[in-house]
């Protein structure tokens, strides 16, 4: 990495090295544990809002999403949701549901934004306990929900 020193007096510009001290100072200023926590926050949202696979079908689940499947448990419980009926997947794909398979549906992606939740905090704790140090390790971590 290459830094730029101007000399006031003069004017003159130099191109020189960062120093090893000087990039391991940024390093740890940038893998710092509020910047990782905030990384892991980040990468729960992405993953959180992707959607998830559930009987061949991708239930969205971005927060919108999250409302609307709120609704049709609601509706169904309150017995005013017809039986079966449609519902657009995340791809546009209109399919009718029954209500059974509607709840299914449903805890399908309750389960993955739980499961999102959980794992951001497993990646916080590993963080406050030093074994996460940078952001390769949050998108490796081992639990996050697949989509």
């Amino acid at each position: 990495m290459k830094k730029a020193i101007i000399d006031v007096t003069t004017g003159e510009t130099t191109i020189v090295d960062y120093t090893p001290e000087e990039i391991e100072e940024f390093n740890a200023l940038y893998n710092s544990r509020d910047a990782l926590k905030s990384y892991a926050a980040e990468k729960r949202w992405e993953v959180e809002i992707s959607g998830t696979n559930w009987n061949g079908y991708t239930v969205a689940t971005d927060r919108d999403s999250q409302g609307k499947l709120m609704a049709e448990f609601i509706a169904i419980n309150a017995n005013l949701r017809t039986d079966p009926s449609g519902w657009k997947m995340a791809d546009g794909q209109f399919v009718t549901l029954s209500n059974a398979d509607m709840l299914n549906a449903i805890v399908a992606a309750r389960t993955h934004v739980a499961n999102c939740f959980a794992t951001e905090k497993e990646i916080v704790d590993a963080i406050e306990a030093g074994t996460i140090t940078n952001d390769t390790q949050i998108n490796n971590w081992p639990t996050w929900p697949v989509t």
